[in-house]
């Protein structure tokens, strides 16, 4: 199953300064797209990341260890593939 999350991109960068560059996490968050999306009234720079779920839930393991303020945004991801 395929998740699609989108990361603001202080969650993002966050995420990228704590990966080791060898990482499954760091490919994960490299293959990332930059885009504008829809925040409340106002369009933001987010980074659209799609996944397998297993990669989604390991992003999600080393959110909540590193940059906790990230997993709130993974965690909607993944909840919202679950519900398709």
């Amino acid at each position: 199953m395929k998740v699609t999350m989108y990361l603001s991109l202080l969650s993002y960068d966050n995420l990228m300064e704590r990966c080791e560059p060898t990482s499954r996490e760091y490919m994960i968050l490299l293959d990332g797209r930059l885009m504008w999306r829809l925040k409340g009234k106002r369009f933001a720079y987010v980074m659209k990341i799609t996944c397998r779920m297993d990669d989604a839930n390991r992003l999600l393991d080393f959110a909540t260890q590193v940059y906790p303020n990230a997993a709130p945004e993974i965690e909607e991801a993944v909840a919202n593939a679950c519900k398709k």
